[in-house]
């Protein structure tokens, strides 16, 4: 059950908690944007406090609910990704939960590539240029470029 299960892996110290951390670092990966976000609340760092632990507290407690919930469900037989342990053939809910993260991924993928590429752009002053004059063609050059 459930409970047994939480009760007899929930303390335990081993390997697998260096894997736990690494699967947990897509948690909290908008810490790349964090000096635009700084400046976008008009340097206000009270106000940036209050954004990050606010905003990490509560990535942190849904990937914590979501793992104590695999846990519990799953025990030692918990594959890295939670849903890998369900059925998919016929099972409409692991499909949308699968094109769920599909679309995190995708969606979120320009949020830790942007400060990648404001700072391409910053370090050229013809790409700055190009910027100035033709925003939405800079944007998808600096975008698609690299990629």
């Amino acid at each position: 059950t459930a409970k047994e299960n939480l009760h007899k892996h929930a303390m335990r110290v081993d390997i697998g908690l260096f894997t736990t951390l690494a699967l947990c670092t897509g948690a909290f990966q908008a810490h790349y944007n964090s000096p635009k976000f700084f400046k976008e609340l008009g340097c206000d760092l009270q106000a940036h406090i209050r954004c990050v632990i606010t905003s990490f507290g509560a990535a942190f407690c849904i990937y914590s609910l979501f793992a104590i919930s695999g846990l519990g469900l799953f025990g030692d037989s918990l594959l890295g990704n939670v849903l890998k342990n369900y059925p998919v053939e016929g099972n409409y809910a692991v499909l949308m939960a699968w094109l769920g993260m599909a679309f995190a991924i995708v969606f979120t993928y320009p949020l830790v590539f942007t400060t990648g590429r404001e700072s391409l752009i910053g370090l050229s002053p013809a790409l700055q240029r190009a910027s100035r004059s033709s925003p939405t063609l800079m944007h998808v050059a600096t975008t698609s470029g690299p990629v």
